[in-house]
């Protein structure tokens, strides 16, 4: 699969913090040519998008699991450990390595690390994708795309 990124810097109004969010979708042969992003008539188009928020601790998150169908989302991962956020992993039984690699980019889990937040637009491939503590290998988040 063709996928391009694109990272964003917004704020919300519950987060004073300022987030960068990073779109990892896949390429239509359409927009090859328009760029990351694609024309300016398509961004204006942009449809309503819903987004899941998760708080991570050092041993669980909260949800612990999300199900959802295909399609884009704002996942938005907030650390509530006073000894900073476990350094996490991204794995998957049912995704290809090459696929769960380019989310692993995506998610950009090193803005979880250094500001306790981090906020991501994904259309993720459906299966199950797993968020780890490196520490312990225990899957903390089970996102499951059906």
């Amino acid at each position: 699969m063709n996928l391009y990124c694109q990272r964003h810097l917004f704020s919300t109004a519950r987060i004073s913090l300022a987030l960068l969010a990073v779109v990892c979708l896949p390429r239509t042969s359409a927009q090859s040519g328009a760029g990351p992003g694609g024309t300016r008539s398509e961004i204006a188009k942009a449809t309503r998008v819903e987004t899941e928020v998760v708080t991570i601790s050092r041993s669980a998150a909260v949800p612990s699991e999300i199900r959802r169908r295909p399609g884009k989302f704002f996942l938005i991962l907030n650390s509530t450990s006073v000894a900073g956020p476990p350094t996490l992993a991204v794995d998957s039984p049912t995704i290809p390595a090459a696929q769960v690699n380019t989310v692993g980019r995506g998610l950009n889990l090193l803005l979880l690390q250094r500001l306790k937040k981090a906020a991501v637009l994904v259309d993720l491939p459906t299966g199950e994708l797993h968020l780890k503590s490196q520490a312990t290998g225990r899957v903390l988040l089970k996102i499951t795309i059906q």
